[in-house]
């Protein structure tokens, strides 16, 4: 009997996604992961023995019940933020903003302006033709504007017109689309053999929304994601899983 080749493994790699059911979906990145685990939950039936004292079992089977996915995402780019959220995103351009309409304003208050301002260009706020200086009556913000509380040039339920430079740059609207399917790839290298390729491929998997997102925090932020595996009908032939497949490179030491 021949002793089995100890094959230690340290993981890192990337992770790559493709959208199933759309025609020329690209098998894009997600960017950096610190974590890409796979879990595996059965369900077990017992039969008790019941022909003498002291317990045990007579019999027991087990079924798969689910295969998961979690990962833990630091990049948090406009795409992955739509994929955890459930989301689209858009592009947005840059732009010359000029008399901006915001009506019946209050006091001591953000009025949040149509697209986000370039907080270092110039804004203009204006009552009418009259042009309202920033200082004791209003401050721009990445918001929008913030009204003082007793600006020295501006009444409550005053109209006013904004004029800024609005940046270039994404939107993400959440909960917007419904549960897709993907494909995933993992590249994976193994640290402990020389970085030898580890590839991991589920056929078929859909994300769960995240649980949260944390956009006051003192470390860089993190996405928990999560996916259901799903069995796929159209990978077929004996011996094959219709999960997931892990092809290696020659491990030996």
């Amino acid at each position: 009997m021949s002793m089995q080749t100890q094959v230690s493994y340290i993981g890192k790699g990337e992770v790559f996604i493709q959208k199933r059911g759309t025609a020329g979906a690209k098998m894009v990145p997600i960017g950096n992961c610190s974590a890409l685990q796979f879990g595996i939950a059965e369900e077990k039936k017992e039969l008790k023995d019941y022909t003498r004292t002291g317990g045990g079992l007579l019999d027991s089977v087990t079924t798969i019940q689910s295969v998961t996915a979690s990962m833990s995402v630091s990049n948090l780019s406009p795409e992955n933020l739509a994929l955890a959220t459930r989301g689209t995103t858009s592009a947005v351009a840059s732009a010359t903003v000029t008399d901006e309409a915001h009506a019946d304003i209050l006091l001591g208050s953000l009025i949040r302006l149509a697209k986000v301002p370039d907080v270092t260009a110039t804004v203009t706020v204006k009552k009418g033709a009259t042009v309202i200086a920033s200082a004791g009556n209003w401050e721009i913000n990445g918001a929008g504007l913030w009204i003082a509380a007793a600006p020295a040039d501006l009444l409550a339920n005053d109209d006013i017109t904004v004029s800024y430079t609005a940046l270039a740059g994404d939107v993400v609207q959440a909960l917007t689309t419904s549960n897709e399917e993907y494909t995933l790839i993992f590249s994976g290298l193994n640290e402990a053999r020389s970085g030898k390729p580890v590839i991991v491929t589920v056929h078929r998997l859909k994300f769960s929304p995240a649980a949260s997102l944390d956009w006051i925090a003192d470390d860089f932020g993190q996405l928990e994601m999560s996916a259901d595996l799903l069995a796929d009908a159209t990978v077929t032939g004996s011996g094959l899983s219709k999960y997931m497949k892990i092809e290696m490179a020659s491990q030996s030491a």
